[in-house]
This record gives C-alpha cells, structure tokens and sequence, in this order.
C-alpha cells in the first residue's frame, strides 16, 4: 500500500490499518455511529422540551451496576417516560431490559417506554412498551407513549 520515503530512505508504512484492525475500526465505528445517533436524540428531545406546552424535564440514568437508560422524560405530574435510542433497524426484547428495570423501580410513576430505533414500524413490545422509529420524533403519535 501507501509507503512514503523520507530523506534519510527508510520506508513509512501509512498500513496503519490492516486486516488485524478492521473489526476493531468497524466496531469504534458502530459505537461512534450509536452515540452521534444518541446525542441527535438528545438535542432534539432538548428542543421539543423547549417549545412543549407544558414543562417537562429530562434525565439520563447510569446505575453502579451498569444498567442504562439513555434519556427520561418527568411530565409536571411527574410520570416517567423511559427512552432509549438504538442505532439498528431490527430490535430484540433484550432492548427494553433496562427500561423494564426502570418500570420495576418506579411503578407508580411509570407512563411508559419506548426504544426509538432506525426501523420503520411502530411495534409493541409488551404493555406500556413501544419500539418508534426516530423519524417519531417528529411525526409522533403522543397517545402511544403515554405522555
């Protein structure tokens, strides 16, 4: 591939990624990919928040056991809206573990959950559970999340 030859002739590999390395460029990638997807999430639930009708807040959760929940939404009631964000097209029931988790933790202030993905289906995932696509985020259905 590339060699470059500096003045005093010894030979640079600019090889810096070979084979070796492509699953591990690929994954940084995909993680890049997951929380540049997060942080839109994110500056766009800020802004609707902003002009909103009522007043909402909006939190992010990390456990000391690892558990995640990447943005909750608190109405003035104070219901609870668990929200996360995936950047895959396809969802398992594994994705909800953590709002689950949270729905345990805070049942009388629960609404709902919902995983916003890159899929473009609303599907249900068990009750008060809702996979939306990111695109909900402006062509939503409030009725379906609760709030």
């Amino acid at each position: 591939m590339g060699e470059n030859r500096p003045s005093n002739g010894q030979i640079l590999s600019t090889e810096w990624v070979e084979s070796a390395h492509d699953d591990t460029a690929l994954g940084f990638i995909e993680l890049l990919r997951g929380r540049m997807l997060e942080n839109f999430v994110g500056m766009e639930l800020v802004k609707q928040i902003g002009y909103a009708p009522a007043p909402y807040r909006l939190y992010h959760l990390r456990t000391s056991k690892g558990r995640e929940v990447d943005f909750i939404i608190e109405d003035e009631a104070g219901r609870l809206l668990g929200v996360e964000v995936k950047a895959s097209a396809t969802l398992r029931s594994d994705d909800f573990r953590h709002l689950r988790a949270l729905a345990e933790w805070v049942p009388e202030r629960w609404a709902s959950g919902v995983v916003l993905y890159l899929g473009e289906t609303q599907l249900p995932f068990g009750k008060g559970f809702w996979a939306l696509p990111i695109t909900s985020l402006w062509h939503r259905n409030a009725e379906t999340a609760g709030l």
